[in-house]
């Protein structure tokens, strides 16, 4: 049910790393964010996918990044917001303050409170956001907003309009929950609910702070151009897109150990994956069939291969290899033959054969190999999945089902697994599963044994034998066809879990995934709770894992289910 590759990785010193330049791709504080200094304070235009209110430590907000500028990362000064926290204009049904933009200002000199905090009435802020279905403020409906609004100390003036688009200016001078009152009278901030609306953005709240003036201190952030865009229905540039992308892994960019992820994915049929200084750029967009339109095909290859040359160059990447994926699954040899899917990189000249090279991440290492066919030896999208099985599988027994080459497993036996059995149907994939464990010098068969063969076989057999596991690990792919059997994760998962769920000893776990388009968060929780349900097995406890941060489409759908 796994690709196989060509052949497996032989065991053998590792090469000296190659990584991105961090420092180049993710500074800790640009100096365009800069708006203006004073004696005890720092004036910040904050972009989106940088918090402002997070606690000090790892991550993507503004007072570790000044502490990491500084030079400061293991005790930073006690730094505080000189104005209220752009999250006191939020509700906690509502995004976080790293969906919005615009001035904050960090106060550098020790305090526990912010200066203003005894005197809010002599700060004026300004706010741009965009909304829908404003009225015209001159018209009776306007008017009645207006005096509504400004009876809570809030004042509007209309920047822009278009159809029923709206750029808004809003004026308070106290804090007041003036996003609740625009949205009860039907004109909502746009994407400052959870919930994501069609045609709107999905990641980034319209809301941006503007202008600031407290005593004779005057501040004005200039908004960023998707305000504009928005008001146009226009088309965010691919440059853009990739610099929004880059920011929210600014985490992932300075994490000393990882340093493979998805460097960009736009959920429009394009992807960007790291691995050290290596990138492979893939592109989902259907192609034309090879064989009614090769002109339009080699055209399509062209673009990708300008698109890949252009991302190398401007990220600094030693190599960048392209995938491109057919429309049909059935054309996946032709796509090899036709060099949809090349061994060579398109930009960079290769150093080992077949692109093999070592990745670090959560610090456990792998093999991959990006110049091998349409995978690379590991999925992305699982990291917070595997790094959560490192943190938890000390002393347990792990089955890893369509192990793939046996992520999960090595990163259970880094963790301490007592054992860890890795099932595939791919004796390739299981082979690089080896090269993996032996890579971190786990190669020991009596504790970390894998199983060459279709899951459903192997799990009643495993049963019938007495075979336990504390931990189970349930990752199909979509669709796969093993002998006669037809497997469909949709169709079929229920029945899986069952069958999985006779092997977990009492109290254990089963990490559930599926990577399938069609299925949503509640149809799989009803999915699994189904196949629980057949196997009579009670469930303790379940929770959706949220997907990890350089994947927010979150087609990869996981959950944790604890089993009496």
């Amino acid at each position: 049910m796994s690709p196989a590759p060509s052949a497996p990785i032989a065991a053998k010193p590792l090469a000296p790393a190659h990584h991105l330049d961090a420092q180049l791709l993710w500074p800790h504080l640009p100096s365009a964010w800069i708006l203006a200094k004073g004696p005890t304070w720092l004036a910040i235009n904050k972009p989106v996918e940088c918090g402002e209110t997070l606690p000090l430590g790892p991550g993507n907000a503004l007072l570790p990044r000044l502490a990491r500028a500084q030079d400061l990362p293991h005790t930073p000064p006690l730094w505080s917001l000189l104005l209220p926290p752009i999250s006191a204009t939020l509700k906690p049904h509502l995004r976080d303050d790293a969906s919005t933009s615009g001035i904050s200002v960090i106060q550098l000199t020790p305090t526990l409170e912010p200066l203003l905090a005894a005197n809010p009435a002599d700060l004026e802020q300004t706010w741009l956001i965009g909304v829908r279905n404003l009225p015209a403020l001159g018209s009776p409906a306007g008017e009645g907003l207006t005096a509504g609004l400004a009876a809570m100390g809030v004042q509007l003036r209309e920047r822009g309009r278009n159809a029923d688009r709206v750029l808004l200016e809003v004026t308070i001078r106290d804090t007041c929950d003036w996003p609740a009152e625009l949205h009860r009278r039907g004109c909502p901030v746009v994407g400052l609910s959870r919930t994501r609306s069609a045609g709107e953005w999905p990641d980034h709240a319209l809301m941006h702070r503007l202008r600031v003036r407290w005593g004779t201190t005057r501040l004005e952030a200039p908004p960023p151009d998707r305000f504009k865009r928005w008001l146009h229905g226009a088309a965010t540039p691919f440059p853009d897109r990739l610099k929004d992308a880059l920011r929210r892994r600014y985490g992932l960019g300075h994490a000393a150990d990882t340093d493979a992820f998805r460097l960009f994915d736009d959920e429009r049929g394009l992807t960007l994956d790291c691995y050290g200084s290596d990138l492979v750029l893939s592109s989902y967009d259907a192609l034309p069939d090879p064989l009614r339109a090769p002109k339009r095909l080699a055209s399509a290859l062209t673009q990708a291969r300008t698109n890949a040359a252009l991302v190398g160059q401007l990220l600094g990447a030693r190599t960048v290899w392209l995938k491109l994926r057919p429309q049909q699954a059935n054309q996946i040899v032709d796509a090899q033959r036709l060099g949809l899917v090349p061994t060579e990189p398109v930009f960079g000249t290769r150093v080992t054969p077949q692109g093999e090279a070592v990745i670090a991440e959560s610090g456990v290492r792998y093999w991959v190999r990006l110049g091998d066919g349409l995978s690379t030896g590991i999925f992305l999208d699982q990291r917070d999945n595997r790094r959560w099985i490192h943190d938890h599988a000390a002393d347990l027994r792990v089955l890893n089902t369509f192990s793939y080459t046996c992520g999960f497993s090595v990163a259970a036996a880094v963790g301490g697994a007592r054992r860890t059995v890795s099932v595939d149907a791919s004796a390739g994939a299981l082979e690089r599963g080896r090269a993996n464990l032996a890579l971190n010098g786990l190669d020991d068969p009596a504790l970390h044994d894998t199983l060459r063969g279709d899951v459903f076989e192997w799990l009643p057999r495993m049963a019938r034998r007495g075979d336990r596991f504390d931990l189970i690990v349930l990752d199909p792919p979509s669709y796969a066809k093993v002998k006669k059997r037809r497997f469909s994760a949709m169709r079929d998962y229920a029945e899986l879990l069952a069958s999985a769920a006779e092997l977990l000893a009492p109290g254990g776990t089963i990490l559930c995934c599926i990577n399938h388009a069609k299925v949503e968060r509640r149809r799989f929780e009803q999915m699994v709770r189904e196949g629980s349900h057949i196997a009579r097995r009670e469930v303790r406890a379940l929770q959706h894992c949220k997907p990890g941060v350089d994947h927010p489409g979150g087609r990869m759908k996981s959950l944790r289910l604890r089993l009496d």
